[in-house]
């Protein structure tokens, strides 16, 4: 099993790995930002987009983001700030790996 730790040691040489701000949802309101390092961001794939038929039609990409960086388990609803002051509301949310990563496709935000 492959630990944030060890992804980490590569971050370096992975470009796409980010440290970004979650903010879980709720009761209507954002909950003040927990900070995720070792995100990776990364297009749909035409594979994706194929699987989910429309259902989530206007995302733009998905993040993925490991279960131990966050106290409380990503879900819809949920935003993402990025390095560079970008907000990613979360349209739908996958566990993945048995729960130790989560796949998060999300839309541009505001």
């Amino acid at each position: 099993m492959i630990t944030p730790e060890e992804i980490a040691a590569f971050s370096d040489a992975m470009p796409d790995m980010k440290t970004v701000t979650f903010h879980p949802r709720s009761g209507g309101t954002f909950a003040s930002g927990q900070s995720v390092t070792n995100a990776e961001k990364r297009p749909i794939t035409a594979k994706e987009m194929a699987s989910i038929q429309g259902f989530l039609s206007g995302a733009d990409i998905v993040w993925h983001i490991w279960d131990e960086s966050v106290t409380t388990t990503p879900k819809s609803g949920d935003k993402i700030v990025d390095d560079e002051s970008t907000t990613w509301l979360v349209k739908y949310a996958v566990e993945e790996l048995l729960g130790q990563r989560h796949r998060l496709f999300c839309t541009k935000g505001k």
